[in-house]
């Protein structure tokens, strides 16, 4: 899928706002794996520290060829990781990264997980590049129902007066 390039420019001066962060930095290892730049996000990840947020190691595996022979440890310790989180997007980002290596009933199990908690993701479901795969699964109609529900809910829930 092609990327906007004025939405990429945007970004790139967003991420310059915070240059040299941990978030900055793995900000934009996600949008190079969005533009198909699987390489060059490598190169990103192996220069930065790993981090029990954004599991650095774990997310250099799933897009590694070969595969190191920890991949599944490291998997599995970013998905403990991020189930643990009160925030549910983690949850969601996890469930959109990973998917190339953790396949699609990990996508929708950690995708229902962050829907429930909140964080609908309906739009992004159907247009992120990276869920592709799983925009083709019979889990797919399911979350995606569940996520329009979660959006539709926080909509109404949004437009009420305030009391």
């Amino acid at each position: 899928m092609p990327v906007c390039h004025a939405a990429r420019s945007w970004q790139l001066a967003f991420l310059k706002l915070d240059a040299g962060s941990e978030w900055s930095n793995n900000v934009e290892v996600h949008a190079l794996l969005r533009e198909g730049r699987t390489q060059d996000a490598l190169e990103q990840l192996r220069r930065l520290p790993e981090s029990s947020f954004f599991h650095s190691r774990a997310l250099a595996a799933c897009y590694s060829n070969p595969r190191p022979p920890d991949a599944e440890q490291l998997w599995a310790q970013a998905e403990k990781d991020v189930l643990a989180f009160h925030d549910p997007e983690p949850r969601f980002s996890s469930a959109v990264h990973y998917n190339a290596c953790r396949g699609n009933a990990f996508t929708a199990r950690l995708m229902k997980s962050a829907i429930t908690s909140g964080f609908c993701g309906y739009e992004n479901m159907q247009s992120d590049p990276l869920l592709a795969n799983f925009r083709k699964s019979t889990e797919y109609p399911a979350v995606l129902a569940q996520a329009k529900q979660c959006q539709d809910q926080f909509l109404a829930q949004r437009d009420q007066p305030q009391k």
